[in-house]
Order: C-alpha cells, then sequence, then structure tokens
C-alpha cells in the first residue's frame, strides 16, 4: 500500500510550479509561519519589479493574504485563493475599505502560478507586480514593512461571489520586510 508523503515532503515538491507551461523552480529565500499552530505560512521571493508568493494553509477550503497600512482589514490589499471542486486553482484580488467582506478589485492584477492540496494543506503560488498602477492595491517598496493579514476557511467557495465568511480563522502579523533592502559590495 503507497504512503502519503509528509506535510514537509509535501511542500519541497511544491517548490517547483509550472509557470505558462513550464517547469519552474523557485527558491523561495524567505518564509514566515502565520498562527501559533504552525500549519499555515507564507514564503516569497521578490526582485525590483515583482513578488512571488507561496501560501501554505492548513485548510481544504480558500485562504486570504492581505497586506495592510494598519494590520487590520480596512485599507487592506487582499488575494483570495483556493481550488474549486473540479481541482482547479482559482485566485481573486480585492481590496478592503472596511471591515466588511472584500469586494473584488475592477482589476485583477495577481497571477495564480500553482495550486495544489493534500489531505491537511492548501498551497497556492502567486505572482504581483510590486507597483500595480492600481489604485486599489498598495504600493509594496523597499523602504517599507508591511502588515500581513491572513484568514481562512474549511469552505470550498461555489464561486468568486460565494466566499463564506472565515468564522474567526483569521490573524495579523506586524512589520514584515517583504523586500530586503539590496545588498552592498
Amino acid at each position: 500500500m503507497p504512503t502519503m508523503p509528509s506535510v514537509v515532503q509535501f511542500f519541497v515538491l511544491l517548490s517547483t510550479v509550472h509557470v505558462f507551461g513550464q517547469k519552474t523552480q523557485f527558491n523561495f529565500k524567505r518564509r514566515v509561519s502565520l498562527n501559533d499552530k504552525k500549519n499555515s505560512a507564507i514564503s516569497w521571493l521578490s526582485d525590483d519589479k515583482s513578488i512571488t508568493i507561496r501560501a501554505e494553509y492548513g485548510t481544504q477550503g480558500w485562504l486570504g493574504v492581505g497586506f495592510s497600512p494598519k494590520g487590520e482589514m480596512g485599507g487592506a490589499d487582499i488575494v483570495i485563493a483556493w481550488i474549486d471542486k473540479n481541482g482547479k486553482g482559482q485566485i481573486s484580488d480585492r481590496h478592503a475599505s472596511s471591515n466588511g467582506f472584500p469586494p473584488a478589485d475592477s482589476k485583477q492584477d495577481y497571477k495564480l502560478l500553482d495550486s495544489s492540496k493534500n489531505a491537511t494543506h492548501t498551497v497556492i503560488t502567486f505572482h504581483r507586480l510590486l507597483k500595480t498602477g492600481d489604485k486599489e492595491d498598495l504600493d509594496l517598496t523597499t523602504n517599507a514593512v508591511t502588515n500581513l493579514i491572513w484568514a481562512y476557511n474549511d469552505a470550498i467557495p461555489e464561486s468568486n461571489d460565494a466566499i463564506a465568511y472565515h468564522d474567526g480563522n483569521r490573524g495579523a502579523l506586524r512589520n514584515v520586510n517583504l523586500l530586503s533592502p539590496k545588498a552592498k559590495n
């Protein structure tokens, strides 16, 4: 009888994703745990123009990550992602003007690169420009730290407009430096 890979093996395998039909290896240099249970984390890498993030959540439903000026929903730039019932990854660029459900942006600036799940976790890899030119997105800059907010729910959304409330599965990390200053020679 075949054995299931461990969660650690599962995440290591996901460092290789398919981008535009080509196998691409990401070397995520930075990682932060999102909760005390240590079952959810984000990893990322960036260059001068963009950031690629891999979000790993202990859920079978949707997951969300947001960049927030104050560490709360209001004013946050949010991405919500999930794997639908047909096994296809879905992603939605959103913004929050208050603590209510964040509406979808009129311009979708997040690009889904990969999505996978096993018996315990969902893993989504996505990409965005640091400066999208979209008034509904926050610019990510090298001279500032970011407050990350996160949430998830075990319910799989039926559509982009039918995403269940997080039911308290949420939190915030303050002062995360997503973009390291350039190294000096």
